[in-house]
């Protein structure tokens, strides 16, 4: 089940529950290693840094020198893989996650890896953390409400209680130190009644 804790970012920012949902769906349970993705495509002969000059190639560099719609994401990819300081890529954050999740997607799409390589990419980083629904964002919105509504309940109920023990205090404490009639008491109660109201 959702948090609303996970989703009251994306809720506050003005995204609708789908909108919600399908971000989450691209998130990752921890962030994608770049030697993990690097040592993948090579042993998946996808691409590999040529051992004598070390610039890249393959199959996944002729995609990027195509031109076609995969090579601005693929280029971002590679420029990331070349930077001597990356170690990851974010794509357990929503800055991230989506981008790879629809250039993972169109590499599918355009049979550039099969689903099972798809699978394997996403495995390295641990997985998809979600799997929810626009009725889970939902869940976990009215699962908050619901738990506001009973801390104001309670919240409710302390401050009546507050209020008793002060008027209570206040009308009738006194009345146990002397010998008072019914009078007083019918009197003092009547105040409490009172000031119960205001």
């Amino acid at each position: 089940m959702l948090m609303y804790s996970e989703v009251s970012q994306y809720l506050d920012a003005g995204m609708s529950n789908a909108e919600v949902s399908a971000l989450l769906n691209t998130l990752t349970v921890n962030p994608l290693g770049c030697a993990d993705l690097e040592n993948y495509f090579s042993e998946q002969g996808l691409a590999e840094r040529n051992p004598t000059t070390g610039v890249w190639e393959g199959l996944l560099i002729n995609v990027i020198l195509e031109n076609g719609p995969l090579s601005p994401g693929l280029g971002r990819v590679f420029s990331h893989l070349n930077k001597p300081r990356s170690e990851s890529f974010y794509t357990h954050k929503a800055e991230f996650g989506p981008d790879m999740a629809e250039l993972l997607g169109g590499m599918v799409a355009m049979l550039v890896i099969s689903a099972v390589q798809h699978d394997d990419i996403y495995a390295l980083a641990g997985g998809l953390r979600y799997s929810s629904t626009e009725l889970d964002v939902a869940d976990a919105v009215a699962a908050n409400q619901a738990a506001l509504d009973a801390m104001a309940s309670v919240e409710s109920i302390n401050a009546k209680a507050e209020r008793y023990d002060v008027l209570y205090n206040e009308h009738i404490s006194p009345l146990h130190a002397g010998d008072f009639n019914d009078a007083a008491w019918v009197a003092a109660l009547q105040a409490m009644s009172n000031g119960w109201s205001v």
